[in-house]
């Protein structure tokens, strides 16, 4: 849905409040840096950019799949997930992305923190208020322990996480100013080790998580 829809009415050229050209991507080389116009910053192919994009919106909707997991139905989800990428998350990405009026008003997104984070946790906030609080195996208004996880896979998970953020800060950065570049990489590497560490030593501190 977002490659028939999402990405059209996320950048392409339209009014303030939606885009309105671009379904489906079909489009003229000619024309890519009029129909999305948004995007004309950077020379990369097209195809590249809905590529990078769409991973935003997926991100933005695991947010709330993670939330609604063992809460509602699957088919639910799998509804909730084809109105969202179609109209939802791209409507709002276009408000600031895609030069909508909050753009026009000077609102800056640099990577996601309000298009793709905030509005998923908003979203996921909202369908928990019509959700219950657990799966059929849970009595309402009772909670369950978290049994542990899978320490190598949440590892895994986190430097794949890391190392793509990278990536995707980088992409953002119009122009080539080593200096920006620098700063991003210094910032993006240097605050998960502080969390990390902070993380870290709040659990220690912890005597449920104490060696005997």
């Amino acid at each position: 849905m977002f490659w028939a829809v999402g990405f059209a009415i996320c950048f392409g050229t339209g009014n303030s409040i939606i885009g309105t050209s671009g379904w489906g991507l079909d489009v003229a080389d000619k024309d890519i840096g009029t129909v999305f116009a948004s995007l004309s910053f950077s020379d990369v192919p097209l195809a590249a950019k809905y590529l990078f994009e769409v991973v935003f919106c997926g991100v933005s909707l695991a947010i709330v799949w993670g939330g609604m997991a063992e809460r509602t139905k699957f088919s639910t989800y799998i509804i909730f997930g084809v109105i969202f990428s179609a109209v939802i998350y791209p409507v709002v990405g276009h408000w600031i992305w895609g030069g909508g009026w909050l753009s026009t008003l000077g609102m800056q997104d640099f990577a996601g923190s309000t298009v793709v984070h905030l509005q998923g946790a908003v979203r996921l906030l909202r369908a928990l208020s019509f959700s219950d609080p657990g799966s059929e195996n849970t009595p309402r208004w009772k909670s369950n322990a978290i049994v542990g996880h899978n320490i190598p896979f949440v590892v895994l998970g986190t430097f794949i996480l890391w190392l793509g953020w990278f990536g995707s800060t980088q992409v953002h950065i119009d122009g080539d100013d080593s200096f920006c570049r620098l700063l991003c990489l210094h910032r993006h590497d240097n605050k998960p080790c502080g969390g990390g560490r902070s993380s870290c030593g709040h659990v220690y501190s912890l005597e449920d998580f104490r060696c005997p």
